[in-house]
């Protein structure tokens, strides 16, 4: 079956593993273009960085581990609604889930809003109609969360479904949110249909509010950032 159709992709009728774990490549290769702004940004009053689907750190591991600036002056915040042994670059770990209405201004990890230099996520996809967040996809809601905490100015890396962005109708709720938001996607990420372990799914990354000197409007992820899964399993075009 095509992997496009509307009838492979239906969140509720064919649930897909929400657990994705984002593979090294393209973390690396986020941290390559990201760089730059940090270089150019980090302050000791501004060194924060925030997973609110952290996982088991991926995505912070360039960010800590890199030494082209120094990663000790990096603070790296993790949310999760599950604990995990194996999180060696969070160095903050709020086990919670971050969009319950307990998130409140009371919270300090919430009090970050001057101190952060960008939200990076890869929430889970799938979501379900037993949800209390109803059918709404759940990068969006991240997103939405994410401009509600810290400000719609706030830098976010949000990994998504392309269905997010595109495919929308003229009063379609989403649409006019992501058009009329102040928060202004900056890039994008295309990413290929089975970049991630076991699952085929049309995704990209969104890069909302990093001005363009540091950013080219619209990327591929390179060949060079997907050797390690080309070594794990067979590609299919």
């Amino acid at each position: 079956m095509n992997p496009l159709t509307t009838a492979r992709n239906k969140y509720y009728n064919n649930k897909k593993n929400s657990s994705i774990y984002t593979p090294k490549g393209i973390c690396d290769f986020l941290f390559s273009i990201l760089d730059g702004y940090i270089n150019d940004h980090i302050t000791w009053d501004k060194n924060i960085v925030i997973d609110p689907a952290v996982g088991t750190g991926n995505l912070l591991k360039p960010f800590k581990q890199n030494d082209l600036y120094l990663s000790s002056d990096i603070i790296t915040v993790g949310f999760d609604i599950k604990d995990c042994s194996d999180r060696k670059n969070t160095d903050i770990f709020v086990q919670k889930d971050f969009l319950a209405n307990d998130v409140s201004d009371s919270d300090d990890t919430v009090n970050l809003k001057d101190k952060l230099l960008f939200v990076i996520c890869n929430p889970p996809f799938n979501n379900d109609t037993d949800s209390k967040y109803n059918k709404k996809l759940l990068p969006e809601l991240f997103a939405q969360k994410v401009f509600k905490l810290y400000g719609y100015k706030i830098p976010l890396i949000l990994f998504a479904p392309m269905g997010m962005r595109l495919n929308q109708r003229i009063k379609s709720k989403r649409y006019r949110w992501l058009r009329d938001c102040d928060a202004e996607i900056s890039s994008i990420i295309s990413l290929p249909l089975n970049i991630f372990p076991n699952v085929e799914f049309h995704n990209e990354i969104l890069i909302f509010n990093i001005p363009l000197e540091y950013l080219k409007l619209h990327y591929f992820l390179p060949e060079e950032y997907t050797h390690e899964d080309n070594k794990r399993r067979k590609y299919v075009y």
